[in-house]
């Protein structure tokens, strides 16, 4: 059974955040989910947008994480993804995402390796 997202798990420690998101992303909640993470960025340095718990995400909630990523990019944080499901994943580079926002492969930040890049 599928829960629709509507509470944000958001940690900060040092200047790195996790924003941990669960359940589905919809056009019904996204935009709401997007305002809570953006109005949580102040002073933060780094931002891992954690999907482990996401079953599903439209292309609205694909939206979103665009603009958490250029809202936090212009105020100087880094932001990553994790957790990406196969599923996730696969249209996630099929649209170009990962090529825009750096998957995090481990809870340390390492990078995992560009996609669609040489």
């Amino acid at each position: 059974m599928s829960r629709l997202c509507s509470e944000l798990d958001f940690s900060v420690c040092d200047g790195a955040a996790v924003a941990r998101l669960s359940g589905e992303i919809t056009s019904a909640n996204g935009p709401r989910i997007g305002e809570l993470v953006l109005e949580r960025l102040d002073g933060v340095t780094q931002l891992r947008v954690d999907l482990a718990d996401v079953e599903y995400m439209s292309s609205a909630g694909l939206r979103v994480l665009v603009l958490i990523h250029r809202r936090a990019e212009a105020t100087g944080a880094k932001v990553t993804v994790s957790g990406l499901k196969p599923q996730l994943r696969f249209i996630m580079q099929a649209v170009g995402f990962l090529d825009l926002i750096t998957e995090a492969v481990d809870e340390s930040y390492t990078e995992a390796p560009a996609h669609g890049r040489p």
